[in-house]
């Protein structure tokens, strides 16, 4: 049976192109304004949405919200289609409750990919609501001792499943290779795991706490979501309006990230997701972003994470600079320990070296990340008009 798929714009012609794309993997419904797609939505229940941000009427945002308001539970994915990249626009979209945000003019590929993970990853939270409201009324206890064994490893089977559509989603997102976001969650598993053997991190990082900075970390970048391709692959200096744009990944990311948490019972990694998203740019001496929090207010996730990502894009080639060997790229980490990063990471780093080396060659780069080259297959684009 196909997914329900609506998709809401005054410009018949990007109608006629979006269903061209959608149809053989959706049931289509279209229509063109906010005001119908609502009193659709309500009968119809759609599990997916394309919203187009500027129509006549009712625009993207307050239709986005209205639509989410209709729904108690499970609610559809909806995406806000835009041809703007201003920072105000992208914050009133997650704001609003979108949980994406495509960029006019849209690539067809990355259209089908993104909408594809958004609906597995609806249909799992789904199912893990449906798992933990299930009794557990049992006639013996080998019967309630096997009914909490299966639902404990349902749990994890969803939450493995979460994580790893979440991070294709990551993936998809920022165009990095896999292999980025596999060294970044084994850089972060080997610092933490690094950290449990110091008295002071010793009660904090249990197996909990090593198993869901594994699954969280790769979704470090989460929000990247809106920055546009010319700031994310900007081989030179970025001007203050494009930084200030960057920046608000961070607060994007984490706002996705914990809309989900509220609604779905995956475990504690996506809680541990949204401080990573938010607080991965933070620095030990206040001078990071996006709120300037010093030391040990800055969550020990995402000071863990800030190490491993910077040593990782220090060791990979991107458009602005080849990559750094290993030994210069440690230094650098260890010589920042107390200002940019914290001091005891930093030190342990040092310790776990040869580990980070060892992983770096495990994972290396099939090709750099920065955007598709001359030699890439070309895109199909969807008009931008």
């Amino acid at each position: 049976m196909l997914a329900r798929a609506l998709i809401v714009d005054n410009d018949p012609g990007m109608r006629t192109l979006l269903k061209g794309v959608l149809a053989r993997e959706y049931e289509i419904q279209q229509v063109e304004s906010g005001e119908v797609a609502i009193d659709l939505a309500a009968k119809w229940r759609p599990e997916i949405i394309f919203l187009d941000l500027v129509m006549d009427g009712m625009d993207g945002h307050e239709a986005c919200r209205r639509l989410k308001q209709l729904f108690v539970t499970d609610p559809p994915a909806v995406f806000l289609i835009s041809s703007s990249t201003q920072a105000e626009d992208l914050r009133w979209a997650f704001e609003a409750g979108a949980d994406d945000y495509l960029a006019k003019p849209l690539r067809v590929a990355e259209l089908l990919t993104r909408s594809r993970l958004h609906l597995r990853l609806k249909r799992l939270i789904a199912r893990s609501c449906g798992s933990a409201g299930e009794g557990n009324e049992s006639q013996d206890a080998a019967c309630e001792q096997q009914k909490a064994y299966t639902a404990a490893s349902e749990e994890r089977e969803i939450q493995e499943s979460a994580a790893t559509v979440l991070t294709s989603l990551a993936e998809s997102r920022n165009k990095e290779t896999g292999d980025h976001l596999y060294r970044i969650r084994e850089y972060a598993l080997r610092l933490a795991r690094e950290l449990s053997l110091l008295p002071k991190f010793a009660r904090q990082i249990g197996p909990t706490f090593l198993a869901d900075i594994f699954r969280a970390s790769p979704l470090h970048d989460f929000g990247k979501v809106g920055v546009p391709e010319r700031i994310r692959f900007n081989p030179g200096r970025l001007t203050t309006p494009e930084y200030d744009i960057m920046k608000q990944h961070t607060v994007v990311g984490a706002s996705i990230l914990q809309r989900m948490a509220s609604r779905a019972h995956l475990g504690t990694f996506l809680p541990m997701a949204v401080e990573i998203a938010r607080s991965h740019h933070e620095r030990w001496d206040g001078t990071g972003y996006p709120e300037g929090v010093t030391g040990d207010a800055i969550p020990l996730s995402a000071r863990i994470v800030a190490a491993a990502d910077v040593y990782n894009a220090l060791t990979s080639d991107r458009p602005h600079k080849p990559a750094w060997q290993a030994e210069p790229a440690r230094d650098y980490i260890l010589e920042r320990g107390g200002t940019h990063f914290d001091p005891v990471v930093a030190q342990c780093m040092t310790r776990c070296f040869d580990d980070f080396q060892k992983i770096h060659e495990q994972y290396q780069q099939a090709d750099a990340p920065g955007g598709p080259t001359e030699d890439a297959p070309k895109l199909v684009m969807i008009a931008s008009t």
